[in-house]
């Protein structure tokens, strides 16, 4: 019995050291960051290098600013897509490396480089689709976009060094989009021709929100889910009005970003989407044309502290932003801090 209990803790202390080991040879310099890209929170002197801050100053609302060079050139790449090959080549800035004790890594040793190059991946798509609602196309999950890669020996003095330079994205369109890509994105762009009377931010901002309530209808379907289904099928769900609401925005220079959480009413709470826009003080304030479809405005321009009249909520707590965009643990991502007032023009 002795023996047993002897084998099994020196089999689970070789068990975890390899599991260390094997994590560890992958650098944590360059393009991927072991600890930055893994459930890592900005503290105050990170987030001071990215410009996010409480306060007034300049702030850079686009998720890729949160990426890798690696996931910056992953976004890029996706971005510039020109719907023509299915299979995309991509150099990456900086190499990816890790060891095996022979010739022919084993599956143990290849596990965590596959999860590691999954969750860059994953993580440059989430910033992309977050930043950029004109991307609506793109098919994810099973059947959809994926990231492969091949390696090569670099050294075999007492262990193997192995390198990964390269990738080949896949990109997969929608089923209701294919063959039809451009024609969707041209009729998306015609119906942005939208431009928003007034001289100020503000204004425009009201504009754009006011559309937005009485363009859609909430209502789930095939596109609800995107500025498309609401821009030009009229309709949508959570998602689809804060997409559209961004995507209006950036057509008209307005400092904005998309935000993902959970929502509290009085009567139930559920994952929802919502949205933030930077006006002229400086300042974030949080919009939800969602919630506002009866066109009161009780979530237009709104601070943290802002109290609802009908649910009696503070927004901060009706609204709780979660930074894993894709709920798969792979990052959390870091939103600008909102004001604790309504905006008052």
């Amino acid at each position: 019995m002795r023996r047993f209990w002897t084998d099994f803790f020196i089999g689970t202390f070789l068990l975890i050291f390899a599991l260390v080991y094997s994590i560890k040879t992958i650098p944590a310099s360059g393009g991927f960051d072991i600890e930055y890209s893994s459930y890592y929170l900005f503290d105050g002197e990170r987030a001071e290098e990215y410009g996010i801050a409480k306060g007034t100053g300049y702030y850079d609302s686009r998720y890729y600013q949160q990426l890798t060079p690696n996931e910056q050139a992953i976004y890029d790449m996706t971005l510039n897509w020109t719907y023509n090959d299915e299979y995309i080549p991509l150099k990456l800035p900086n190499q990816v490396l890790f060891y095996s004790a022979d010739k022919k890594p084993t599956d143990f040793e290849l596990s965590g480089v596959r999860k590691f190059i999954s969750n860059s991946y994953q993580r440059a798509i989430d910033a992309l689709l977050m930043d950029n609602p004109q991307i609506f196309y793109l098919k994810m999950g099973d059947g959809g976009c994926v990231c492969n890669y091949e390696y090569r020996i670099l050294s075999d003095d007492k262990e193997c060094l192995w390198v990964i330079d390269s990738l080949k994205l896949k990109l997969v369109v929608k089923d209701c989009y294919k063959g039809s890509v451009k024609e969707a994105v041209a009729r998306l762009n015609k119906s942005c021709d939208f431009i928003p009377p007034g001289d100020t931010n503000y204004q425009k901002i009201k504009s754009i929100y006011n559309y937005i309530i009485k363009r859609g209808e909430y209502k789930e379907g095939e596109n609800s889910d995107d500025a498309y289904g609401l821009l030009v099928e009229g309709e949508g769900v959570c998602s689809g009005f804060a997409k559209a609401f961004k995507l209006l925005c950036d057509k008209n220079n307005i400092p904005s970003t998309l935000v993902t959480g959970t929502g509290f009413t009085r009567k139930e709470s559920g994952e929802h989407i919502w949205g933030l826009v930077q006006m002229e003080d400086g300042l974030w304030y949080g919009v939800d044309p969602t919630w506002d479809d009866n066109g009161a405005g009780e979530y237009f321009l709104v601070g943290g502290e802002t109290i609802s009249s009908s649910s009696k909520y503070s927004f901060e707590q009706s609204h709780i932003p979660l930074g894993d965009f894709s709920s798969c643990g792979y990052k959390q991502f870091l939103y600008p801090a909102i004001s604790d007032k309504k905006y008052y023009k």
